[in-house]
Formats: structure tokens, sequence, C-alpha cells
């Protein structure tokens, strides 16, 4: 056989294999790109939730595991401001903000495998209205629109200490990247934090000046404050109390 026409045969049939591949990548489309997003851990079908709107986004997110304490604008500038918030290494709350009007009309909270979303209908952070699900499950339930039972008002669990009055003497202070040891003079020592350079964001309490950290403190920018506490002053935090008013509501 000559050379030339060994080698047409030879690049016919390759071209042919190059040609069958192609129709196949077509079809099942198995051969991808290196543009392709990565799959979100925690999501049962991501190509549905990464096209969706915020509600299917957050009934796959929470109650799966968390590798940062918050998520900020989770969804980016386009649409609604989406805030999620981890507790004990899970994704536990979240906030949103459907018209980025700095009033949240929708809180939603993971609890034991289940999922509620409060709603002010009225933009006005009054929640009247309430539904609840399976965390990850797609269908919607049946929104309650009766009036809910007035809540009883809740006394905090205990009343303002004195690292309390010096926490709140400290943040009225310039903001500046760092303060270490806010509270010199006391028996307990402050060191506030800015992450955002525009306000407080958070603080670490060291109750007895023994290097570790007995508790940390997140400021919310809704002006809401919570705290985290190691009570037995390991640097363990099991505890979980929430500012009202003068003192502190304990809610874990």
């Amino acid at each position: 056989m000559k050379y030339k026409t060994f080698r047409a045969l030879v690049l016919g049939v390759a071209g042919i294999g190059v040609a069958i591949g192609l129709w196949q990548c077509g079809q099942n489309m198995s051969c991808g790109s290196k543009g392709d997003t990565p799959a979100p851990t925690g999501f049962a079908n991501v190509k549905t939730v990464m096209g969706s709107d915020h509600p299917e986004y957050l009934r796959h997110l929470l109650g799966t595991p968390a590798n940062t304490e918050k998520l900020k604008d989770a969804l980016g500038p386009k649409g609604p401001k989406v805030n999620v918030y981890a507790e004990a290494g899970i994704w536990k709350r979240a906030k949103v903000d459907l018209d980025r009007d700095e009033k949240w009309d929708e809180k939603w909270t993971f609890t034991d495998g289940r999922i509620e979303q409060q709603i002010a209908p009225d933009d006005d952070e009054n929640y009247t209205q309430t539904q609840q699900f399976t965390a990850g499950e797609a269908a919607v339930p049946t929104v309650d629109t009766a009036a809910p039972e007035p809540t009883p008002a809740v006394e905090p669990a205990t009343a303002m200490r004195p690292v309390d009055a010096a926490m709140d003497e400290a943040l009225g202070r310039p903001v500046v990247d760092k303060i270490k040891d806010a509270s010199k003079g006391h028996p307990f020592k402050i060191n506030l934090y800015s992450d955002s350079g525009n306000r407080w964001d958070r603080a670490k309490v060291d109750l007895d000046r023994d290097e570790k950290w007995d508790e940390k403190w997140t400021f919310e920018a809704d002006g809401s404050t919570e705290r985290q506490v190691a009570p037995a002053d390991d640097d363990v935090y099991t505890e979980l109390w929430i500012r009202e008013g003068s003192g502190w509501r304990q809610v874990k």
C-alpha cells in the first residue's frame, strides 16, 4: 500500500472518531467546561437552586454544615438582600430584605429539622404571617394568615452587669480597626473590633484577665446584640444570649 493512501485512511478514521465523540458530548453534556460552577455543599438539586429565588435557596441551605459564621448579601446585590447566620456549625438563621430598604421583610429559623419563615407583609418588621416546612423540601406550604396571639412580654433573664455598662460606654468611642483593653481599670478586659470600618462589629471579653476569652459579642447592623459564653472559662462557647433592653435572655 502506498504511503499517501495509508495516511489518508488513518486521518479519515481519526476524523470519524472525533466527530462521534463531539456528537456524544452534545447529547449527554458530559464534557463539562472549566467555567462550570461548583456545587454548593448541602444542595439537593443544584441546577434548580442556583437559578431560583431566595426561598428555595434558604430551604436547601438552612440546617446544612457551615464553614463560616455569616453570609452577608449571599445572593448578590441585584436581588433581595439575604443574610445567613451560623450557630454551632450549621446554618441556623436568615434575614431577608426584599426591597433593600434596611427593613427585614422575612426571618427564617431552622430548628430540629424544620424551617420556620416569618413574614412582615406590610414591610414594617411586624411578622404576622408564618409558614413551616421540612428543610430541603421544594413545596411551599399554606401561609397562615390568621392574626397571631399577642406575645407576652419577656422579662430579661438577667439584669445589666458592670461589664455590660462598660461595654456600652466603650461602644461610644470613635470607630477604628481595633481597641485593645477598652476597659482599663476594671477587673475584666474588653477588646473591640470593626470589620466593616464604619461601626463596631464585634467584641471579646475576658472576665478575669486570665488570657482566655469568656465571651464573644456580635453587634448586628439591625441593632441586635448576641453574646456567646464559655461558662467553663475554656474558650468553648456553649451558651448563647440575646440582648433585650438592659438585660439578657438565654436562647441556648
